[in-house]
């Protein structure tokens, strides 16, 4: 699944969580379970991102852009308190370039997503039915809910 994402060109967001950690040790990062990191596979451009950092990295950024949220632990929240540096990038970012990820088991107990945003029109922009890549070719869909 990640190979597909894996061009110079390419900027991987990847948000909190054990999923995106994951990831981000594939890639060769050592980003935090709880930090918000931000590069290319061929490097790292900040791990623990600030929120001025990270609107500075996508806005000016030419190529394509792709977010990695996954719900964290069993709250089903993709977008909330903990991820307070993303909200600013989001507004310049397309809403089809963020991808939902969690394992098979966390969306057997996961029955819906939620986003807490202050800006109303941005969570409505991300809510309805998304896509959940659950593995290579496999996905599930979930409704992402405002809470």
């Amino acid at each position: 699944m990640l190979s597909e994402y894996t061009s110079p060109n390419i900027l991987l967001v990847l948000g909190p969580g054990s999923t995106t950690q994951a990831i981000a040790r594939r890639l060769g990062w050592n980003k935090p379970l709880m930090g918000i990191a931000c590069g290319t596979p061929e490097r790292l451009y900040c791990v623990q991102c600030s929120s001025d950092e990270l609107a500075r990295i996508v806005s000016g950024w030419s190529g394509r852009v792709r977010v990695f949220l996954s719900p964290l632990g069993r709250t089903g929240f993709i977008i909330g308190r903990g991820t307070q540096a993303l909200k600013r990038a989001l507004k310049s970012i397309e809403p089809s370039s963020i991808i939902i990820i969690a394992t098979r088991r966390k969306m057997l107990r996961t029955q819906k997503l939620l986003v807490d945003l202050e800006d109303s029109e941005l969570a409505r922009t991300l809510s309805g039915y998304k896509r959940v890549v659950t593995g290579y070719n496999e996905f599930v869909v979930r409704k992402v809910e405002i809470a």
